[in-house]
């Protein structure tokens, strides 16, 4: 089974400053959720890993 994400405040500062990365470059979260963003798989994987999740249980999230 798959542990679920991670409160933000809970992540190390490495794992923010990676998820500050992905959104400072106009990237909203709401967006990549919404699929009006299109996001590259780099950093689709350091997503993942901020959140401690695989790629595949972050893409069965998304529904994807």
């Amino acid at each position: 089974m798959q542990a679920s994400p991670r409160p933000y405040q809970q992540l190390q500062p490495e794992d923010r400053v990676t998820m500050a990365s992905l959104l400072q470059q106009n990237h909203s979260l709401r967006g990549i959720e919404r699929g009006e963003v299109n996001v590259a798989l780099v950093n689709i994987v350091k997503l993942a890993a901020a959140l401690e999740l695989s790629v595949e249980a972050l893409m069965k999230e998304a529904g994807l």
